[in-house]
């Protein structure tokens, strides 16, 4: 597995914006680096709630959607969240996104209520596209 990028929108301080992994034969490392509460943490995150819809973080967990999001939202209005990543694997081209939708209660509430969500994964393979359904879990 190669990755290629991870791109944010809404997920905790991240608005939005995309982190595009070293690709090159020689060039072929990333590194992550920033001061305490930079997102570091975040960005690792990132990969289990887009893979396992689960996070471990110890400052407030349930919150998930940016603040200035929530706080910019009107009651009754929704925050989108996405975070969405592209890799090569055996050839073909496959884009993982998990999408979720909070919604605003009250005034001052940063958390939101969630109301929709899902995980979908496409796979480009040369010109044609599939989406494959998620495996059952037995």
């Amino acid at each position: 597995m190669k990755l290629r990028s991870l791109t944010f929108t809404n997920f905790r301080q991240f608005r939005e914006g995309t982190i595009e992994f070293a690709s090159s034969d020689s060039k072929n490392v990333t590194v992550v680096h920033g001061e305490n509460g930079a997102g570091k943490t975040t960005i690792l995150n990132a990969f289990n709630w887009l893979f396992y819809d689960s996070v471990e973080f110890k400052n407030r967990p349930d919150r998930l959607a940016t603040e200035g999001a929530m706080a910019e939202a009107d009651i009754g209005d929704t925050v989108p969240i996405e975070v969405k990543l592209e890799f090569d694997h055996e050839g073909a081209r496959y884009t993982a996104t998990r999408e979720a939708i909070y919604k605003k209660g009250h005034q001052g509430d940063y958390d939101g209520e969630l109301v929709d969500g899902e995980l979908t994964v496409a796979i480009q393979d040369g010109q044609q596209t599939r989406h494959p359904g998620n495996p059952n879990r037995s």
